[in-house]
């Protein structure tokens, strides 16, 4: 995918040395004590919160080690003028913030399947598998349908026993090994939309219509339409129509920015709701946001705030009434 930097890259025009000038100008404490002292007072004004959380949002961003902050910290510095490394991002303003080690049982340099599975639930695995147990190999079909014998058990499954709604937003394949350790249990995160045969486990798109039949998972909207559908109407699936499956389990479903809009502006008229693009870059992830067409696919803040206001509709009705 070709980029144009030009569109990125602040000021193009300005050399580094007029840049740093005018940075310059518009802090003139830049590097100084007072520049500490005003950060310093800024978040001893800070008010922590000391009652019981309601809700639980998990943001994920792929790839957001130290060295990817670093470099978004100077180039939003630089936009806004500045000389960059003096800049504070929404993350560096955070009340807490920490560091954590990532690595798989099997590896020092980490795949997100695993890595998703031990931030999303709890444990640690081996590489390139979503919650199941080391006692299985990547690729290991075991012989039991039941996913407690061999895989982790899910957080969701205990949000919803404690009465939380719970919802995936992804630009990725909802399919896709950061958004399937919401929900899926599977030796192998390639078995998106079909497992091999004799397998007896359900591949992950099949468990994440499973878990919105039950009720275990309100919300889904992202990029993956494909998974979903057959072959015959343009998606990757041999058999089974899921798209087919969920709607008459009575979940909303839509594959269009129309459709999503809908959604958007009436949460409440739909309880349960998925929503994959189809005609965004052929049913697969979702466009880069530099590339995405606004009137094919939504942003994922878009997204996000649509979930929320499905995930919040019994108390929207509860204030309405």
């Amino acid at each position: 995918m070709e980029t144009n930097m030009e569109t990125l890259m602040p000021s193009p025009q300005a050399t580094l040395t007029e840049r740093n000038i005018e940075g310059i100008k518009k802090l003139p404490h830049a590097g100084s004590p007072q520049q500490a002292r005003d950060q310093l007072a800024q978040r001893l004004s800070l008010r922590y919160r000391l009652g019981q959380a309601k809700r639980v949002l998990l943001f994920v961003s792929d790839g957001m080690g130290l060295g990817t902050q670093y470099a978004t910290r100077i180039w939003e510095g630089q936009v806004k003028g500045l000389l960059g490394e003096e800049h504070a991002t929404t993350l560096d303003s955070a009340m807490h913030v920490g560091v954590t080690k990532t690595y798989n049982l099997n590896g020092q340099t980490p795949d997100s399947a695993a890595t998703a599975s031990a931030f999303m639930n709890g444990r640690k695995t081996i590489s390139r598998v979503v919650n199941t147990l080391p006692i299985l190999a990547r690729g290991q079909c075991n012989e039991s349908h039941n996913p407690a014998d061999y895989g982790i058990p899910l957080f969701m499954d205990m949000a919803h026993k404690l009465g939380f709604h719970t919802g995936v937003v992804s630009t990725a394949r909802l399919t896709h090994a950061t958004p399937a350790s919401v929900y899926a249990v599977s030796s192998d995160r390639i078995w998106e939309y079909e497992v091999p045969d004799g397998c007896p486990q359900n591949d992950i798109a099949e468990q994440l219509v499973a878990a919105m039949e039950a009720g275990r998972i309100d919300v889904a909207i992202g990029g993956g339409w494909r998974s979903f559908a057959n072959k015959s109407a343009g998606g990757k699936r041999n058999k089974g129509d899921l798209l087919s499956k969920m709607r008459s389990a009575g979940v909303h479903v839509t594959d269009s920015r129309h459709g999503f809009d809908a959604i958007s502006n009436a949460p409440t008229k739909a309880p349960r709701v998925f929503c994959a693009f189809r005609d965004d870059n052929n049913g697969s992830h979702l466009s880069y946001e530099v590339d995405r067409d606004a009137s094919i696919a939504p942003s994922l803040a878009e997204m996000t705030l649509t979930a929320i206001r499905v995930l919040s509709q019994d108390e929207m009705i509860k204030r309405s009434l």
